[in-house]
């Protein structure tokens, strides 16, 4: 995930955080800071060092702590944010391990179809938080939780037919 931030005072900032290993790099004005420790960075100025921290996370917003100014890089997800990205995982769990469910509808449940269904659902919670469009952060939530179903009602299938019950 990219974010770009105009600062008064230090121009444009920018962050790419990869979402599966939380590895960040921090640009001020096209300049990558030096990284001291995971969330620490130097800033290199003509008057000296100028320590930059980063605070948080994609679950609870980041800040960036510029020597002694405070800069919002992006904020929490929204409560409907959260919400329906783990609306995937619990309803799939749920979903497959009751029997009578999975007659009507088999898909795969319990650890297998928790682990496919968190995925998508975290995959599905940075997609929601990169638009501001709330329609299109439906369709987006819409189409994550149909992939999971099909994914799981595919496993579902192969899992059945290897046992000979199909």
């Amino acid at each position: 995930m990219e974010v770009k931030v105009q600062s008064m005072t230090f121009g444009e900032i920018s962050m790419t955080e990869s979402i599966w290993t939380g590895k960040r790099r921090v640009f001020i004005n096209g300049t990558e800071l030096l990284p001291v420790a995971k969330n620490s960075f130097q800033y290199q100025t003509e008057n000296g060092v100028i320590p930059v921290t980063l605070k948080g996370n994609v679950f609870t917003g980041c800040k960036m702590l510029i020597g002694n100014e405070v800069i919002v890089m992006y904020n929490a997800p929204a409560w409907y944010e959260i919400a329906l990205s783990v609306f995937i995982p619990v309803f799939v769990i749920i979903w497959g391990s009751v029997p009578s469910l999975v007659k009507i509808f088999p898909i795969v449940g319990g650890a297998i179809g928790g682990a496919i269904s968190a995925v998508f659902g975290l995959v599905n919670l940075v997609m929601m938080k990169k638009t501001k469009n709330i329609g299109l952060k439906v369709l987006i939530f819409v189409g994550f939780f149909a992939a999971t179903l099909v994914v799981c009602w595919l496993l579902a299938l192969a899992f059945l037919k290897g046992a000979g019950a199909i």
